[in-house]
């Protein structure tokens, strides 16, 4: 949008010391070139409130859930340098994004956050998501691997951050599921190998994972069944809901919801 940086820069001007990084949500451009196309809020838009500003990763690690959307923010050169921060080499370029979202945020001592969306992001419709799964199945795992690596070089012990790193994998083990499901050998072993780097005990006591997929995790552990409490997460369902009403409106919501309910199974590896 016309004067992104500028009004970027000029936010972080009104600060007494240089931010590392300026943040900022973006615009969500869903089903584009089609009849159906809408520009919509991303899904942290007003969901991001640390107690003060700046502030560092710990204080708003709900940022870490969501799509990396590294091309919403500017990073000051001398942080990026000091830290030896550059996109690593895949083939492609496959989600060079992830591990520079952790080496950045998660290294960061003054981030500041401006919630006016900028960034227009051309969202995959579902036939090039589709195909995208099934030709790079084990991709999310890899990458998820990669950040979790970031967070153990950086020495990231945070029980915020770590908590949204898990749910990061849950997301993309969702995604995974929704095309190729855990009878897949390589995709269930690359699941299993992602579970045993989570902390037990932060998957189970969080309660925006959904019930489901902590059984598939203690399944995939070879771990008795936990005791799961549903009100918890439906709580958080209903909440999300009041959100997305706000955020994105009635009839996306119901999509939303729809879509939720249709793919709830796979997500959860059948369970």
């Amino acid at each position: 949008e016309p004067g992104m940086y500028a009004d970027m820069l000029a936010f972080e001007a009104t600060f007494n010391d240089p931010a590392d990084i300026v943040k900022t949500p973006y615009w969500r451009i869903w089903m584009p070139d089609t009849p159906e196309q809408r520009k919509l809020n991303c899904s942290y838009r007003r969901r991001i409130k640390p107690p003060c500003q700046p502030f560092i990763i710990r204080d708003a690690a709900h940022l870490l859930t969501h799509h990396p959307s590294i091309w919403s923010a500017i990073y000051r050169k001398g942080f990026l340098e000091k830290h030896g921060i550059r996109f690593r080499e895949y083939p492609g370029a496959g989600w060079a994004d992830n591990p520079f979202l952790i080496e950045t945020l998660c290294q960061a001592e003054r981030i500041v956050y401006l919630d006016e969306p900028y960034y227009c992001y051309r969202e995959e419709t579902p036939e090039k998501s589709k195909s995208f799964a099934l030709n790079n199945t084990l991709l999310p795992f890899d990458r998820w691997n990669d950040m979790m690596d970031a967070l153990e070089r950086i020495g990231i012990r945070d029980e915020a951050v770590l908590r949204a790193h898990n749910s990061r994998g849950f997301t993309y083990l969702g995604g995974v599921l929704e095309e190729v499901d855990l009878t897949n050998d390589e995709v269930r072993a690359a699941a299993t190998r992602m579970f045993e780097r989570m902390d037990t005990d932060l998957v189970l006591s969080d309660a925006e994972i959904p019930p489901g997929c902590k059984r598939m995790f203690a399944e995939l552990r070879s771990m008795p069944e936990p005791y799961v409490r549903s009100a918890p997460y439906a709580w958080g369902l209903v909440k999300q809901g009041l959100y997305n009403l706000r955020n994105v409106g009635p009839w996306f919501t119901l999509r939303t919801f729809k879509k939720y309910v249709t793919r709830k199974s796979s997500r959860e590896g059948g369970k």
